[in-house]
């Protein structure tokens, strides 16, 4: 198994279909699936930096296609994480049935009268987030949502836009004239986009609703530093025959250090593992290293709900395991 959460690629869905456009005067950005940078939930990114002129913006397609809208409103939702002054929305291209062209940005949280004066003469039309929160376990990470109602219309590009918003000006001291900086840094990382049509409701069972258990566990020596390997296959379903459309589970292992060897260390922190992604309600965990002096191991099973929400970890259903021999 990977330990770069990237190449889970079960946590994949549609890839983007990069093509680039922009303004090559404005400085130079390049776009990539970067493996090394973290993940917003195991799947991949798109890594946008290099640099940029704060009155340029640069474009790349990520998908093309027909998509029909009819009269309820869309619903998109991604994920951003970047430095202060880079901003990334997105742009969508419409066409009615009669071949009529509109452009719609998705702009950025951030100042909405200066984004509507930058951009209100490059598209139809410039919607604001309107909401805007910050993953729990990761405050890096900023979630943006927009609506759109384009009933009659066919979506048929989606382009990820980058810009800055405030022109960085300075004065040359001996000619007191005003002066524009060179391109300055740029740093994005797109996590994921989520496109849907309804207004879900993201409640989530409480963790004491499910039966979760480890069946088929077993317990190996790994090296002579007295590790161990384990071998489980996880199952869960709530209580009472009770179902729900549940389209995936994260899961995450913890592992619980010992408390006299954690003292004496000071490692009492524990971190939360990604293991992968079950479209099921089953996984099955292979060879899981367990370092000597950990006392046992929680697994976490993550609910996903069809709007893309995360069920809060510490409020997630999970299985502890104590460690053989331990």
């Amino acid at each position: 198994m990977s330990q770069t959460p990237w190449n889970n690629i079960s946590s994949q869905s549609f890839q983007p279909f990069l093509e680039f456009s922009g303004e090559s005067t404005g400085g130079n950005l390049k776009v990539a699936v970067d493996i090394k940078e973290p993940s917003y939930n195991g799947g991949g990114n798109l890594t946008f930096s290099g640099t940029l002129e704060d009155d340029f913006q640069f474009s790349a397609r990520l998908f093309e296609g027909k998509l029909q809208l009819a009269d309820s409103p869309v619903h998109f939702t991604y994920s951003v994480n970047s430095n202060g002054s880079s901003l990334l929305g997105l742009s969508l291209e419409f066409t009615s049935a009669a071949a009529e062209q509109k452009s719609v940005l998705l702009a950025s949280s951030g100042d909405s009268l200066l984004t509507m004066s930058r951009f209100v003469r490059h598209f139809d039309n410039v919607i604001m987030p309107h909401r805007v929160t910050k993953l729990e376990s990761e405050s890096s990470w900023v979630i943006q949502e927009s609506s759109i109602a384009m009933e009659g219309y066919m979506l048929t590009k989606i382009h990820a836009v980058c810009y800055k918003l405030r022109p960085e000006v300075h004065k040359s001291e001996s000619q007191g004239k005003t002066m524009a900086l060179s391109p300055s840094e740029y740093h994005a990382v797109l996590g994921h986009l989520a496109i849907n049509s309804l207004t879900l409701n993201s409640d989530f069972p409480p963790s004491t609703s499910w039966l979760v258990e480890g069946n088929f566990t077993k317990w190996s020596s790994s090296d002579s530093n007295g590790s161990r390997k384990l071998n489980v296959k996880l199952v869960w379903k709530l209580k009472g025959g009770k179902t729900h459309p549940f389209p995936k589970y994260n899961i995450y292992v913890k592992k619980q250090p010992d408390l006299s060897i954690a003292e004496s260390n000071g490692s009492l922190q524990l971190v939360q593992e990604y293991l992968g992604v079950a479209v099921v309600e089953a996984y099955y965990v292979s060879d899981l290293v367990v370092p000597s002096g950990t006392s046992s191991v929680t697994f976490i099973i993550q609910v996903c709900s069809l709007d893309g929400a995360l069920q809060k970890l510490e409020e997630s259903p999970s299985l502890d395991l104590n460690v053989q021999g331990s």
